[in-house]
């Protein structure tokens, strides 16, 4: 927690009203502006490579490991050129990339690493806190990240330099209006009310309607080459932040209860067509879903949505969650990351935050193993009273 307590003064001070803004104030601070490139790994959100265009900058992909979730260092050194300005490590889903590998091809272009902490907090690689190895970091607080405020998120370096030059930057984004304020807060408090692992479709697909009709405050923005959203240039809601300072407090209570969780996952979940994440040596994953690789992805959802037991799909894509139709629009080209393209046909992930229950491990784990626990799934689960 020490490293974590060095930084936590400027995560819940440098905030901004969403992770990628934040990002695109770390590349603004760190000079990055247009035609730069900035490389990234495909099997990501768009909300990374909107950051990176927001300054008029250029995403570039890199795959992900053969075996993995994380960007391969091999294929890093590739792709930089005389254009980089900066490199995008993603911890994805809690997942440690190979910050040794990494840290030495950056250092040796002398171009900045940027972590995408938007899936983890307290993770280490080799006892070193993700977030506190590169130069800067940033995180997000939206649903299924480990710390939920709503939206949000926030910015960290530890170079003092470039953490004083983020809030400048800061200074000139405006505070959101108090009906803003007030349906993200309305926002939050209706998804802690409702939220529940069997409740996990039909809050999905409320969501999902509510953000259409304007009522909600979605996950994605609409990409456009020439228009990006207004939060680009606004900072954290202030009940959004009250929020933050609070949650961050018991973080390690969180960060213990995801590993309590994992752990029954990895002892109850047997089939043979189920894979396992497999942590990289000398990391301590904190997961803030418990990704697991499949046969047959589309059957298994399927089965879920039924038996009213949380399963989800992302990533869907190479960027998610755009179709294949608006890839070019973010400059990815089909087949440029083949990895991360296989990954998004057999990724399914299981919460790990304090609403799950031992029955739910149970009913999940016999839906995966495909035994006599799919037809109790399909049972009414006593998991109203689920902590």
């Amino acid at each position: 927690m020490g490293p974590f307590l060095d930084a936590q003064e400027q995560i819940e001070q440098l905030t901004f009203a969403r992770g990628r803004v934040a990002l695109a104030a770390i590349l603004k601070a760190m000079d990055v502006g247009r035609g730069d490139e900035v490389v990234t790994q495909a099997f990501t959100c768009v909300a990374v490579p909107e950051a990176i265009m927001a300054i008029g900058a250029i995403p570039v992909y890199v795959d992900i490991e053969a075996e993995g979730f994380n960007i391969d260092p091999e294929e890093l050194a590739a792709k930089i050129t005389s254009k980089t300005r900066a490199i995008i490590v993603q911890h994805t889903f809690g997942c440690v990339a190979d910050m040794k590998a990494i840290s030495d091809i950056a250092k040796k272009y002398d171009v900045p690493v940027i972590e995408d902490c938007c899936h983890s907090f307290l993770s280490t690689f080799e006892d070193q806190m993700v977030g506190t190895i590169g130069e800067a970091a940033f995180y997000s607080y939206e649903w299924g990240k480990p710390i939920v405020c709503g939206v949000g998120g926030s910015a960290y370096s530890k170079n003092p330099k470039l953490a004083e030059k983020i809030g400048e930057i800061r200074t000139d984004y405006a505070s959101g209006s108090f009906l803003q304020d007030l349906r993200l807060s309305l926002q939050y408090r209706v998804f802690e009310i409702l939220y529940r692992p069997q409740f996990f479709w039909q809050l999905r697909n409320l969501f999902r309607f509510l953000s259409k009709l304007g009522l909600a405050k979605g996950n994605y923005d609409p990409i456009e080459t020439d228009h990006f959203s207004a939060d680009f240039s606004r900072k954290m809601a202030n009940s959004s932040q009250k929020l933050l300072q609070k949650k961050i407090q018991a973080i390690a209570g969180v960060a213990d209860n995801s590993r309590r969780i994992c752990d029954a996952y990895r002892e109850n979940i047997i089939n043979g067509n189920v894979r396992h994440p497999v942590p990289l040596a000398g990391t301590n994953p904190v997961y803030a879903r418990y990704p697991l690789r499949v046969s047959g992805k589309t059957k298994f959802l399927s089965v879920a949505q039924k038996a009213n037991l949380e399963l989800a799909e992302w990533y869907v894509s190479p960027i998610h969650p755009l179709e294949r139709v608006d890839w070019e629009k973010v400059h990815y080209s089909p087949g440029a990351c083949p990895n991360a393209e296989q990954r998004c046909a057999e990724i399914i992930s299981l919460p790990t935050n304090n609403r799950v229950s031992e029955k739910y491990v149970q009913a999940i784990s016999g839906l995966l193993n495909g035994n006599a626990g799919l037809q109790q799934a399909n049972d009414k689960m006593d998991v109203q009273n689920a902590n």
